[in-house]
């Protein structure tokens, strides 16, 4: 019988298994920016939306993407062309998303209320981005002769 951490160390070299990590790393940090945002300004203000709404973009496109690639993903994890193609358009709406936040700066301000700044996005997004961008090429590479 097979260790632990020797099982999780096989599963998390599979391409699929580090993409749906990287995916849900960037789909909690959307959740917890929507909760900053809400709980701090929104909820607390009746002010007019001064800036931030492309970050909501951004944390929407984040959140409808995220659990759509999620099942692309379990429904192609054994056709590795397929496979890289998902992550390739997950990676796609990361990088659409990262801009959309950075056009507003990631700030999020309410007139007469305050702001509230998401800038760890600046650092969880691009790093799930790169994980993506990683496993898709590995995924690409492993490609067995009978399916190329």
């Amino acid at each position: 019988m097979t260790s632990f951490p020797r099982r999780l160390a096989r599963l998390l070299v599979r391409p699929a298994s580090l993409a749906v990590l990287s995916m849900l790393v960037a789909f909690a940090a959307a959740m917890v920016t929507y909760a900053q945002f809400d709980l701090s300004v929104t909820l607390l203000c009746s002010g007019t939306t001064v800036r931030g709404s492309n970050v909501y973009g951004g944390l929407a496109l984040v959140s409808f993407a995220t659990p759509a690639e999620l099942v692309f993903i379990f429904l192609a994890r054994k056709r590795r062309r397929l496979l890289a193609a998902i992550l390739l358009l997950g990676a796609a709406a990361l990088g659409i998303a990262i801009g959309l936040v950075a056009l507003d700066s990631a700030t999020y301000v309410v007139r007469t209320c305050g702001s509230a700044h998401a800038s760890y996005l600046y650092f969880l997004w691009p790093v799930s981005l790169a994980l993506l961008l990683l496993q898709a090429v590995r995924a690409w590479r492993q490609v067995p002769t009978s399916e190329a």
